[in-house]
């Protein structure tokens, strides 16, 4: 078997090489027929994808890939068009409602729901507030609940609104409101020295932006809705989930925050750079280690004493 295999080259592997083993269900739809594909290998599902549709025609439009928001089930490189959760849950049931109408049957059961959303302030420096978002969902009737964890930083003094995608809490860079990335505070360069350096992501990102990296302005196109390091999703919008952790003379320490994924959905992974502050911060950094003006991460627990905003939200159906 394929992952017997993976198992006898693990021994042979780098540190820093895929190890993990996956398996993917595919299922094709095509002029009423339908074939299963039952793989197993190192390959998430979205690259299963990709290896399929390499051999489809030019000539043939793009295909509807429709799965949950997973990062892995969207790491391909061909382009697809997307159907994530909703589509696919509102295709069946129209489905479902469609037969019971014709049969005479009952309505559909109410399916009861709980959404809970934790905000909790983590960082204030000057005019940047950072916060912690926790988002949790679940329904009577569904596979397994739903639920994110990112940090998020903002800028009180620009326009616009804080806003992200519901489904892969994602922000658009291109449209950012009042988040604000690490490259709109620190310079480029030294973001991208300190980011590689990291034993975790380090690695990572000299494969993914090339070494010398490539401008980290770049990192939204390149890694789209993330990729998976263990239990961990490096996103696209990585630079705009951070906080100001604490002051070392001249440099600041920074935690940034990396969401779970798959049955690690609800954790966090805090990775932390140093970063030489910029003048621009250098008084309202003084002013947070102080905790004259603001405050700092390292701070968080003693200031709030466990305060924070929860929204909990249910439906009866």
């Amino acid at each position: 078997m394929r992952i017997l295999s993976c198992l006898k080259e693990n021994k042979d592997l780098k540190e820093e090489d895929r190890r993990g083993t996956q398996t993917s269900g595919l299922v094709i739809e095509v002029g009423g027929r339908k074939i299963a594909i039952y793989a197993n290998s190192r390959r998430h599902a979205g690259e299963n994808i990709d290896e399929l549709l390499k051999a489809r025609s030019a000539d043939l439009g793009r295909p509807i890939q429709m799965a949950d928001a997973l990062a892995a089930n969207w790491s391909g490189q061909e382009e697809t068009v997307e159907a994530k959760c909703l589509a696919h849950a509102r295709r069946k049931f129209i489905d479902i409602e469609g037969a019971a109408k014709r049969n005479g049957e009952p309505p559909l059961e109410a399916n009861p729901c709980t959404v809970e959303r934790d905000i909790t302030l983590l960082s204030v420096v000057g005019s940047i507030l950072t916060f912690e978002d926790h988002f949790f969902a679940s329904c009577e009737q569904e596979a397994h609940p739903a639920g994110n964890t990112r940090y998020t930083a903002i800028d009180l003094t620009k326009p616009g609104r804080t806003l992200y995608s519901p489904i892969d809490y994602d922000v658009d860079t291109t449209k950012p409101g009042k988040v604000v990335q690490l490259i709109d505070l620190f310079d480029d360069w030294e973001v991208s020295r300190a980011l590689t350096a990291d034993a975790v992501i380090g690695e990572f990102l000299k494969n993914r932006l090339g070494d010398p990296p490539r401008k980290l302005s770049e990192l939204p196109s390149i890694l789209g809705y993330g990729t998976e390091i263990g239990c961990s999703n490096v996103s696209g919008d990585l630079l705009t989930r951070f906080a100001f952790h604490h002051v070392e003379g001249k440099r600041v320490a920074v935690r940034l925050g990396l969401s779970g994924c798959g049955t690690c959905r609800e954790c966090l992974t805090q990775i932390g750079i140093l970063l030489p502050i910029p003048g621009s911060l250098s008084k309202p950094l003084a002013l947070a280690e102080a905790r004259k003006e603001g405050f700092l991460l390292k701070d968080m627990k003693k200031i709030l004493r466990g305060r924070g905003t929860k929204f909990v939200f249910r439906s009866k159906g």
